[in-house]
């Protein structure tokens, strides 16, 4: 469920923040062969991007899947590339799995770092 809010700048810049933060998080435990948490990590850099900037259209998330959502919408509507939803999609199902299942591999978090980053810089252009 998305639903309406105000959020404030301060607030967006906040969600962008967090999303920087996690990324570096991710790339520093990838170096140190954290598989599981860098894969993680990277997945919240990218739903915190990602909530920046749904927070910037005047709306918020009740879950993750509302995220995907509403990343499904930007590119129905052609402001998104279809690749960043699914790779999106890719990094909450891997994310998932690391957490829930300890399945994770050395590939899948290197994929899912890179994703993240070309990720990030595309939210910040949209916003």
């Amino acid at each position: 469920m998305i639903r309406s809010y105000s959020a404030s700048k301060e607030e967006i810049i906040k969600e962008l923040g967090q999303s920087e933060n996690d990324l570096v998080r991710a790339k520093e435990t990838l170096n140190v062969g954290d598989y599981k948490w860098s894969t993680i990590q990277a997945y919240y850099s990218m739903f915190h991007a990602a909530k920046a900037v749904l927070y910037s259209t005047g709306y918020r998330e009740k879950s993750h899947k509302c995220i995907l959502f509403f990343l499904e919408s930007l590119v129905d509507d052609g402001r998104l590339e279809p690749h960043f939803a699914r790779e999106f999609k890719s990094a909450m199902f891997l994310r998932e799995e690391a957490d829930y299942e300890a399945t994770y591999s050395k590939q899948s978090a290197r994929d899912t770092v890179e994703n993240a980053s070309a990720f990030i810089v595309r939210m910040k252009n949209l916003l």
